[in-house]
């Protein structure tokens, strides 16, 4: 019997050989991927997606503003450089210390169809000036500034085009399978690739680490329950370990750090 599942295989961001390319270029410009990203987070036990208004869901929107305005800042991706997922996190533990005296609510920011994601920081009561400032320490492109009904992207060394797009909020009753269409939270995602040939190999391996690396961020209720450990479905081992995708470019192979 086929499968007619909705695989979301857009979101794994291959790898590509073809054309000498290092990795698969990015799907939009800078200023687009700020202005067309999602936002996760869960507050007292409640699962909320924010996005702008004009980009089609599932779900139905609620009134409900479950967090206070700020600013969307984070630190993963610097200067747009392939990066590791664990440099990528340490970089914004850096970047919560700098946080300290101002109050934050954690979130996951991710392309609109979960290509990549960035653990980002609503930042309240901080002012724009010392909100770029903090996003050009880190490397960062661009930056959110969140209000209770619109979304604005900041660019911070080049002129930004005048933008605001109106704020909607889904709750979501449970965690969907970021790897999968369409926020299918009743069907298991299916792993992608195989143990033959190089390319399915490949592709297995790549698959495995963007599923753990969603379903880290975003968690899954279909496969992922809560307090449990990752379990991983592929059995494709990486001979490489890999740089994240980001909203510069996808997965890329890199060399082992030295010892």
């Amino acid at each position: 019997m086929p499968d007619n599942r909705k695989h979301h295989t857009i979101s794994i961001a291959f790898t590509h050989r073809q054309e000498g390319r290092k990795r698969q270029p990015a799907q939009e410009s800078v200023f687009d991927s700020y202005a067309n990203q999602h936002y996760r987070l869960e507050l007292g036990g409640r699962l909320f997606q924010l996005a702008p208004a004009d980009q089609k869901t599932q779900l139905p929107e609620t009134d409900e503003r479950p967090v206070a305005p700020g600013f969307i800042i984070s630190a993963w991706n610097p200067n747009g450089d392939p990066a590791f997922e664990n440099d990528n996190n340490d970089a914004n533990e850096q970047l919560e210390r700098d946080l300290a005296r101002f109050t934050y609510t954690p979130l996951v920011t991710l392309a609109r169809n979960s290509r990549w994601i960035e653990r980002s920081f609503l930042v309240h009561g901080i002012n724009r000036d010392k909100a770029v400032e903090l996003a050009r320490k880190y490397g960062q492109k661009g930056l959110v500034a969140l209000t209770d009904t619109a979304l604005e992207v900041i660019l911070v060394d080049e002129p930004t085009p005048a933008n605001s797009q109106t704020l909607k909020v889904i709750e979501l009753p449970v965690a969907p399978c970021p790897l999968m269409l369409e926020f299918e939270a009743e069907n298991e995602c299916r792993p992608y690739g195989g143990p033959y040939g190089s390319a399915a190999i490949e592709a297995a391996a790549v698959w495995s680490f963007q599923s753990k690396l969603l379903i880290g961020a975003l968690g899954c209720s279909v496969c992922q329950k809560p307090s449990q450990p990752y379990r991983q479905r592929s059995g494709a081992i990486a001979i490489r370990p890999a740089a994240v995708p980001s909203r510069f470019g996808g997965w890329q192979w890199m060399p082992r750090k030295e010892a």
